[in-house]
């Protein structure tokens, strides 16, 4: 993993290997163009876990992944998603991402509140 496991993911200019390189087509903006790995991630997840509709999924953490695993999981037709962090700022755009119920876990018991 570049940047990881190899120096490069913070640099102005990398060299790569080839097959690390793909083009984007041109109207693909660079803002668009960094989420591409985020939802990557997203879609892996949600491949792992075959979520069906009527599943209830809890998110814990409201950063670029998990708001990006919301946002699939809905588009995938989970009706219930509820998400988790400790800023609130976070919590508010997850509720306008979807997410049918945001609980502070520094507030909040989120074991007392998702388990029936």
């Amino acid at each position: 993993m570049i940047g990881v496991h190899r120096n490069g993911g913070f640099e102005e200019f990398v060299a790569v290997p080839a097959a690390n390189v793909h083009r984007l087509p041109e109207h693909i903006g660079l803002d668009a163009a960094a989420l591409v790995e985020p939802y990557t991630i997203a879609a892996n997840v949600l491949d792992r876990m075959q979520p069906h509709p009527g599943d209830r999924l809890l998110i814990l953490g409201a950063g670029v992944i998990g708001m990006t695993i919301l946002q699939m999981a809905r588009a995938k037709g989970i009706d219930e998603v509820i998400v988790t962090d400790v800023i609130n700022e976070r919590l508010a755009a997850a509720k306008q991402l979807g997410a049918t119920q945001v609980l502070n876990s520094r507030e909040q018991d989120v074991e007392k509140r998702c388990l029936p």
